[in-house]
């Protein structure tokens, strides 16, 4: 937002995903020509990647630099929720307890940033992949457990060519 980096290297230098373009790429634009803040939440995927590669405990080899872009350590975490343990379900247990606990850090280092950079009495607009707010679990299980308070919306959208394809629950 800045202006320090072109188009071509925050794409060379960041990981995007397939529908950056389309999905994250024009809200990125919008709160630049805005100037509202715009602010990264994800855990470095380097990092989530460890923890899925080599468990929770290979963050303890980071320093303090690394850190700050990670939610405190330890961070709560309840295998017995819902959407980690679909997580292990659908892989059939691959992965172990690192999976899920891959997905829970970033989570929790969503709702971290979330919190750090809400500000009374305004609104925090949120993007995220469904599965981080799905069911009202994931990231909004951390931020409820930090603030129970705060009042929370999701929406979760859904694509189909055909109106009526739509399962009852979208």
């Amino acid at each position: 937002l800045a202006g320090k980096l072109s188009d071509k290297t925050f794409k060379d230098e960041s990981k995007q995903w397939t529908n950056y373009a389309t999905d994250y790429k024009p809200l990125l634009e919008y709160a630049k020509k805005n100037k509202l803040p715009f602010i990264a939440c994800n855990i470095p995927r380097r990092y989530a990647n460890m923890v899925y590669n080599r468990g929770i405990r290979s963050l303890d080899s980071l320093d303090a630099q690394a850190l700050a872009w990670i939610c405190p350590l330890p961070f709560p975490y309840d295998s017995n929720l819902k959407c980690y343990r679909e997580i292990s379900q659908a892989t059939g247990g691959h992965g172990g307890q690192n999976l899920p606990m891959s997905q829970a850090i970033k989570d929790a280092t969503m709702s971290h940033f979330i919190l750090q950079n809400l500000k009374t009495d305004h609104t925090f607009l949120h993007y995220n992949g469904s599965y981080h707010s799905k069911d009202f679990e994931s990231m909004v299980w951390y931020l409820k457990r930090a603030r129970p308070e705060l009042d929370i919306v999701t929406i979760h959208s859904v694509e189909t060519d055909q109106m009526e394809a739509f399962e009852e629950e979208n």
